[in-house]
């Protein structure tokens, strides 16, 4: 009765629920790890990872450790391992790594992004399966530190016309009218939703550019 009580007075000054929830938790258990609070709490460990952020944030608790990681099985069986550092997230699968500045949860099988709009979005397309779609469109044969290759969850698009999209960035060997070598930088964003190629961008000499063949 008390603990509902906290919760609709802190929800009235803009403290969520689930916030609330942790913090009520470490109030009557002290020191506990993110493991610990899921298991009383019934909250997502990987959403406890989030939401422990948000009370340090507010200055409500300490965190003596700033990064937390847990594993979710998605819908398709995929194993997906989510870190959090401060406010910013990671996700792996198969040695593809994606970093993403939005706020993320996860509940079951699904992972959920925080648009700055307010709406939460499903993540249908993961990692592996993006980045093997931008590799195809961009004409590369691998994305990682090799090529200077990143992945990054963000919105693409005008305002509140948003879209989610994993953002690939990579550098191109290729020769310029098949005599000079040259890097150039190419990108693709595909579409968290569909897996489609919503845009892709080259410098404006890249007709006269062929890729190396190595």
């Amino acid at each position: 009765m008390i603990d509902e009580l906290i919760i609709k007075t802190f929800e009235s000054i803009g403290i969520p629920k689930m916030q609330t929830t942790v913090y009520l938790d470490l109030l009557k258990n002290k020191e506990s790890t993110a493991t610990e609070i899921a298991k009383r709490t019934k909250i997502h460990r990987a959403n406890v990872y989030n939401l422990l952020t948000k009370l340090k944030e507010r200055n409500l608790i300490y965190l003596s450790n700033k990064e937390g990681a847990s594993i979710t099985k998605t819908k398709n069986g995929e194993m997906i391992k989510i870190t959090f550092v401060d406010n910013k997230t990671r996700l792996e699968s198969n040695n593809v790594k994606v970093k993403t500045e939005l706020p993320m949860e996860v509940e079951g099988n699904i992972i959920r992004v925080t648009q700055s709009n307010g709406i939460k979005s499903e993540i249908k397309v993961m990692p592996v399966v993006a980045s093997e779609t931008a590799i195809a469109r961009l004409g590369i044969k691998f994305c990682n530190e090799t090529n200077n290759c990143t992945i990054v969850l963000k919105e693409v698009g005008v305002e509140k016309n948003f879209k989610l999209a994993y953002q690939v960035k990579a550098q191109k060997d290729v020769k310029i009218l098949g005599l000079f070598k040259a890097k150039m930088n190419v990108e693709a964003n595909v579409d968290a939703e569909t897996g489609k190629v919503i845009s892709e961008h080259k410098p404006w000499w890249s007709f006269l550019a062929k890729k190396q063949n190595k």
